[in-house]
């Protein structure tokens, strides 16, 4: 059985089809898979990020549509979701 920490991830003002930023708080620095996925559980965007403790990062460059999206970001031993509404 596998257990995973939950990684405390919350989007930082008003994300838009252009851009996503992410607050997160990482309880181990290294690489993280982030996915941005629509409501229909497609993933419509992805990316692998060098995390290290509390920081921001923007995603940039999306071209999204209006609407809600889900953000994951984890690794082997946590990991965090969030909901965007992008304007």
């Amino acid at each position: 059985e596998i257990n995973k920490d939950i990684l405390p991830l919350t989007v930082v003002g008003t994300s838009t089809q252009n851009n996503i930023t992410l607050s997160y708080t990482t309880g181990i620095a290294g690489v993280y898979h982030l996915s941005v996925y629509d409501m229909l559980g497609r993933e419509v965007f992805k990316q692998n990020i060098n995390a290290v403790s509390t920081q921001t990062y923007s995603i940039n460059g999306l071209d999204l549509h209006p609407g809600m999206y889900f953000i994951k970001l984890g690794n082997e031993s946590s990991f965090g979701t969030v909901k965007a509404m992008v304007q």
